[in-house]
């Protein structure tokens, strides 16, 4: 038997199941990237800035930049795997204060508010990805253009569009006490 479902508590299918390995594949895999490449990436160029800046009186024009867009991709790539594992932020005191029922009625419309959210923004990342490509946006000091950042940013809203929307269908509660859940970020 599967995790166990929203408040009817009936098992999920053999396709839920699939759904959910799939996406826990999925962030798993954006939120390595992020910590196995933007993180240390990260560390990395700061560090070599630092002893360039002050030792040599030589820094990189670009460190700064580049950092900033690495923390953005980053954060951008861990969204889905925090969705997925129930890590992200919520008020806790409101769910401690009301029924069983009401929880699962508030867990449902925050899944519907992420897919709604998650939606809007990968629609606006893919006219707003047009318009960079039209207009050659780049950034300042690295000469990149900045329609890869937009579709890392679309990618994980589509990303966690579908966790939202797998949420919203099975009624999963992601630190729900009775359910079986997998370690997402194994």
């Amino acid at each position: 038997s599967g995790p166990v479902n929203g408040p009817d508590r009936t098992t999920h299918t053999p396709e839920d199941t699939m759904v959910r390995y799939l996406l826990e594949r999925a962030s798993s895999l954006m939120f390595s990237v992020a910590a196995y490449v933007c993180y240390p990436a990260i560390l990395v160029i700061i560090s070599i800035d630092v002893v360039r800046r002050y030792i040599f009186n030589s820094p990189w024009t670009w460190s700064q930049e580049f950092a900033s867009l690495m923390l953005f991709v980053a954060l951008a790539l861990s969204a889905p795997a925090a969705w997925l594992g129930g890590v992200h932020i919520r008020a806790e005191f409101i769910r401690a204060n009301v029924s069983r029922k009401t929880v699962s009625r508030i867990e449902r419309i925050v899944w519907l508010l992420l897919v709604i959210v998650s939606t809007a923004l990968a629609y606006q990342c893919w006219k707003d990805g047009k318009l960079m490509i039209l207009f050659n946006e780049n950034s300042p000091e690295l000469d990149v253009p900045h329609v890869w950042f937009r579709a890392v940013l679309g990618v994980s809203a589509v990303a966690t569009g579908l966790v939202g929307l797998w949420g919203l269908m099975t009624g999963h509660v992601a630190d729900d006490p009775d359910a079986v859940n997998e370690d997402v970020l194994e």
